[in-house]
């Protein structure tokens, strides 16, 4: 199961404005405390394809603060997902105020899928329950609730047969373990301010028992930067893997920001799996341009600043012979190269000098990743090397450059 590219955008918010649409359950705004809706039919969704998420609204009626302990997915694990979520359990919900979260479904195979999303709250025995139902079977197909019927509704010859829905009947409870890829998780260099980005934590079960997560949290110095979404709990069956979307956002002071998702489950082995997360937050860096740097190289005004030149010359001195140097991407855009060629406009190829290869084209520099060239270096002379005609530098046995490049012939 893969989240869409419409899933990675602000996931993990809690509180943004989403529209419930028109098929979910009736509610009872008697209750003290209540979910808005508390059934959902999500309808027709494609074999591995998902839904849009559907918001629910977690209303505390009462007079007095409900803890919500956990929020999880109790059944149906297999096709339902919780998409935001709070960052942090347990969470207050004071009395006349509300909390959102909400879920899509992502089928992972044709038939009928029927499942609970449940609230857990500080009074014992207190658990919110939210029905959810959605289909697979063709873009007609409607989804029944029979609530307390399994039988009729989610039937394993007429409505999806177990084995391919995923039911946990056919397998022993508690005999799960987790595995998660990557085993840490970093965000590099982010500027100030920007935009947050995502990546995906995938979470499989490697065992042949059901694997239950009971939480998800974050903790450290910089926990408030990081959000999770996708998965806030719930059974994994044996071989299943579910993704877990991590959100970093940029914001507050300079330097290394870094948190530790822990994830709680019945795993005998490894109950509280930490997995560490950093990230860097950097100066804005304004249109987020790359530069090319190379390594080594000395650095002049050009002479020539003619229409399209560029306002600085660089030219990297090489001794004769075979020689690799360096070229780094010292800005924050992608610094995408497809060729590399020899001699300019004005100056001609020299004939002893020759780009041998190195990393291998195409290639692309994020913000401080480097790439190999290598040279075969004339006695005398200099060369011009030309990146897709839009970045230059020569490289010569002359600690001079101004007599190889010349005017117009950068690039």
């Amino acid at each position: 199961m893969r989240l869409s590219p419409l899933h990675l955008v602000a996931l993990a918010a809690i509180g943004v404005a989403m529209a419930c649409p028109s098929n979910q359950g009736p509610t009872d705004d008697t209750r003290s405390f209540y979910a808005d809706p508390d059934r959902i039919d999500f309808g027709f969704a494609a074999s591995g394809a998902s839904t849009d998420p559907i918001a629910i609204e977690l209303v505390n009626a009462t007079t007095s603060t409900v803890e919500i302990q956990n929020i999880l997915v109790a059944e149906g694990a297999e096709a339902f997902s919780l998409f935001s979520q709070p960052t942090t359990l347990p969470v207050d919900v004071d009395p006349g105020e509300e909390l959102q979260i909400s879920a899509y479904f992502a089928p992972p195979g044709s038939g009928l899928y029927l499942g609970t999303i449940q609230i857990l709250t500080a009074d014992e025995g207190d658990v919110l329950e939210i029905e959810v139902g959605g289909c697979s079977t063709d873009p007609d197909c409607t989804v029944e609730f029979e609530t307390g019927d399994d039988d009729d509704a989610s039937d394993d010859d007429d409505a999806g047969d177990d084995d391919d829905a995923g039911d946990d009947d056919d397998v022993a409870p508690g005999d799960g373990c987790i595995v998660v890829d990557p085993t840490s998780m970093s965000f590099g260099q982010q500027p100030q301010n920007g935009s947050a980005v995502q990546d995906l934590l995938n979470m499989t079960n490697d065992c042949t028992g059901v694997l239950t997560v009971s939480s998800i949290s974050l903790s450290g110095t910089d926990a408030a930067q990081y959000n999770t979404g996708g998965f806030a709990g719930g059974d994994i069956n044996p071989g299943q893997t579910i993704p877990l979307a991590v959100q970093f956002s940029p914001v507050g002071s300079l330097g290394n920001k870094t948190a530790t998702i822990t994830i709680d489950s019945n795993d005998g082995d490894n109950p509280s799996l930490e997995v560490p997360v950093t990230a860097e937050v950097i100066e804005d860096c304004g249109d987020c341009l790359p530069v090319l740097e190379v390594v080594g190289a000395t650095v002049t005004p050009n002479p020539f600043p003619l229409p399209g030149a560029p306002p600085n010359l660089v030219h990297l001195s090489l001794s004769a012979g075979s020689q690799t140097a360096t070229v780094r991407n010292s800005g924050f855009g992608t610094l995408a190269v497809s060729t590399i060629t020899e001699g300019g406009t004005v100056v001609p190829d020299d004939p002893t000098f020759s780009y041998d290869g190195g990393t291998p084209l195409p290639f692309s520099l994020t913000g401080g990743d480097e790439a190999t060239l290598d040279f075969t270096v004339g006695a005398s002379g200099c060369e011009i090397i030309n990146f897709d005609g839009v970045y230059a530098f020569s490289i010569g046995t002359p600690a001079d450059a101004t007599g190889c490049l010349g005017a117009g012939g950068f690039p």
